[in-house]
């Protein structure tokens, strides 16, 4: 139930990014510009373990982009 603020940056080309639940929904995504400030701002409802990785082909190191178990959401007090 926390607030979290990811600040996502690329040096060179534009990239799309997404955070996903376990069963590999999509929680969010965004793209990321060069040269451009990328945040957003999410509340986590669900507890879990998300993972981060590229919503778009990126070349052969594509499948190297990505990142498991990066969030563990815990339950809230009212949920435990």
């Amino acid at each position: 139930g926390e607030v979290v603020k990811f600040k996502i940056t690329s040096e060179d080309l534009t990239y799309g990014f997404g955070a996903f639940r376990e069963s590999g929904a999509m929680e969010f995504q965004l793209h990321v510009l060069p040269g451009h400030s990328n945040d957003i701002i999410w509340v986590f409802t669900d507890p879990g373990k998300y993972s981060f990785r590229s919503t778009e082909y990126s070349g052969v190191e594509s499948p190297k982009m990505y990142l498991k178990d990066a969030i563990e959401v815990s339950p809230g007090k009212e949920e435990e």
